[in-house]
């Protein structure tokens, strides 16, 4: 977890990169920004606002060698000495350039900025955040002269604009750091996270619970057929093993979880089947026993919305014990679903 509430901003500088694709050039700054330490704390606010929720940890990586991933390389010598700070800054966002080569990729301020007195994990350090911003947002401003007061239409930055952005702490050097990414709109070109920063999950206790209650979670939505199990059971089911795993005190058997949560014996081979093709497809190391990640599970039950979704007409969102709730099948062979309740709110 990410803890930014007494993290102060040392260091800011911000350049505009533009588009390969549409010729588009970049614009760079020589100075860094000058700001009071209240207006440095709400800029804090602003961009950090995504990093409040869990994020799982990722880290520098490269198929050859660590030291040929760019950013990763520009970073190490940010965080040793701020001697060619500067030059390192416009280095990153012409690198980010390089990356821009798609039409949808929009141009845009690119925010640098030392954090200092951040705690990961109850460890306090430093860090470097790298922010893209694309869009600004149209607000209201008044202002107050004499006896009069007078309105216009400006434009400017607020949290939701935050399109990418990056924290990266100085710890973990060797292993590529640990780098935490927030990548709004990552549907139409994913280039922040794999082509600019090239970073892939950390093996961490965050990420391995979260895959497996995530493989659970897909497998038995997906694999499980509606015949043999309805959508309501399958929730109860999913609900039910986030809630096993939380009841964990720090570690937890891969095996007695599968045979808990997962009655029936060929079901349980089907997972393991299931588990292993997710391991070797995305390359996420496992072991029979993993410690349980707190968070993980916070996360995934904020994430995992108890929602039924009936044709096109219906979301039943359930709240409540699954005793209020019954289904079945009227005479003419339709489904339904009966819900009991004290009041109307």
């Amino acid at each position: 977890m990410i803890n930014l509430d007494n993290a102060i901003i040392t260091k800011c500088i911000v350049h505009k990169v533009g588009n390969s694709y549409a010729s588009e050039s970049s614009v760079f700054s020589n100075l860094e920004m000058e700001m009071e330490p209240h207006e440095l704390l709400e800029i804090k606010k602003i961009f950090t606002k995504n990093f409040k929720a869990p994020l799982k940890a990722n880290q520098f990586a490269h198929p050859i060698d660590l030291n040929q991933n760019v950013i990763f390389k520009l970073l190490e010598d940010m965080f040793e000495s701020d001697t060619h700070y500067l030059k390192n800054t416009k280095n990153i966002v012409k690198y980010l350039f390089e990356q821009s080569t798609h039409y949808s990729i929009k141009a845009g301020e690119v925010f640098i900025m030392n954090f200092e007195d951040v705690v990961h994990q109850d460890v306090m350090s430093n860090a470097i955040g790298i922010f893209k911003i694309e869009n600004s947002t149209n607000f209201i401003k008044s202002d107050y002269h004499q006896n009069s007061i007078s309105v216009f239409l400006d434009k400017g930055i607020v949290g939701r604009n935050i399109e990418k952005g990056c924290i990266v702490f100085n710890s973990d050097q060797h292993d590529g750091y640990i780098v935490y990414s927030y990548e709004k709109n990552n549907s139409d070109t994913n280039y922040w996270n794999k082509n600019f920063l090239s970073i892939v999950k950390r093996e961490d206790s965050f990420n391995t619970t979260s895959a497996l209650l995530e493989t659970y979670r897909d497998f038995v939505m997906n694999d499980i057929p509606a015949e043999s199990m309805s959508k309501k059971e399958k929730i109860e089911m999913i609900t039910k093993s986030i809630e096993f795993v939380g009841e964990q005190e720090e570690s937890l058997s891969v095996e007695e979880f599968i045979q808990t949560t997962l009655v029936d014996k060929g079901t349980q081979e089907q997972y393991k089947t299931y588990l292993d093709n997710y391991k070797e497809a995305y390359e996420v190391e496992m072991e029979d026993t993993l410690v349980v990640s707190k968070d993980a599970v916070k996360y995934q039950q904020k994430k995992f919305k108890k929602v039924i979704k009936l044709d096109k007409n219906f979301h039943i969102y359930v709240h409540t014990n699954d005793d209020l709730m019954e289904t079945g099948i009227d005479e003419l062979g339709r489904k339904y679903y009966k819900l009991y309740f004290d009041q109307e709110l």
